[in-house]
C-alpha cells in the first residue's frame, strides 16, 4: 500500500502528460482535417449605393401592385443541397419561364445580379435575404424601396430569388414574401 501512495505523484503526472499529448493530437488533426468553421460571405447589397434611376414608363416596364419601378437588384441562390443555380446560357429562360417577359426588363434596367449559396428554406432565405438587403426606413415603407422574395421552380431544378424595386415616388410597398408560387403573377407584372 505504502508502495501505492508513493507512485501516486509520478502516476497523476504521467496521466497529465498522456491527457495533453492526446488534446494536442486531437487540435491538431482538427485544424489538419479542414473541421474549421467556414467564414461566411458577405452577403450585403447596399440600396443607397446603386445608381437606381426612376421608372421612365417607357416600354417594357415592371410594376409591384401596380406601381412602376425600376428593378435594382436579383438574388437567386440554389434551394437545397446538391442544386445549383443555372449557367449562363441556360438562365434568361429559366428567368421567363417564371416571370414572361423579366429577361427584357433585365436587359433594360440592368440591375445588380448576385448568386447566393444554397440556402435550405425559403423562411431562411427570406430572412438573410431581407437582412441583407435593407430597405431604408421602416423596412422601405413611405420611401420608394421595396423587395419581393419567394421560390421558383424550373424544370428539375428550385431556386429562392429576392427582387429589390425602386419606384419613382414613395408608396406603401414594402417587403414582400411570396407564400405560393402561383403569387410572382399576381405581384409583378410587365407591361
Amino acid at each position: 500500500m505504502e508502495t501505492v501512495v508513493a507512485l501516486l505523484p509520478v502516476i497523476v503526472v504521467v496521466a497529465c502528460v498522456l491527457l495533453g499529448v492526446f488534446v494536442a493530437i486531437a487540435i491538431f488533426l482538427r485544424h489538419a482535417s479542414g473541421d474549421r468553421t467556414p467564414e461566411v460571405a458577405d452577403l450585403s447589397i447596399d440600396l443607397e449605393a446603386l445608381s437606381t434611376p426612376p421608372p421612365d414608363g417607357q416600354r417594357p416596364s415592371v410594376e409591384v401592385y401596380g406601381v412602376p419601378v425600376q428593378l435594382a437588384v436579383v438574388v437567386m441562390a440554389p434551394a437545397g443541397r446538391g442544386v445549383e443555380l443555372p449557367g449562363n446560357l441556360e438562365m434568361p429562360r429559366v428567368i421567363d419561364n417564371w416571370i414572361p417577359g423579366l429577361m427584357r426588363i433585365l436587359k433594360r434596367h440592368q440591375p445588380a445580379f448576385r448568386r447566393w449559396p444554397n440556402q435550405l428554406s425559403t423562411t431562411g432565405f427570406s430572412h438573410t435575404f431581407f437582412s441583407n438587403v435593407r430597405l431604408p426606413g421602416d423596412r422601405g415603407k413611405d420611401t420608394r424601396w421595396c423587395s419581393v422574395c419567394g421560390r421558383i421552380r424550373s424544370g428539375d431544378g428550385q431556386y429562392l430569388v429576392g427582387l429589390a424595386f425602386a419606384a419613382a415616388t414613395p408608396n406603401g410597398l414594402s417587403e414582400i414574401s411570396i407564400e405560393q408560387e402561383g403569387q410572382w403573377l399576381d405581384v409583378i407584372r410587365i407591361r
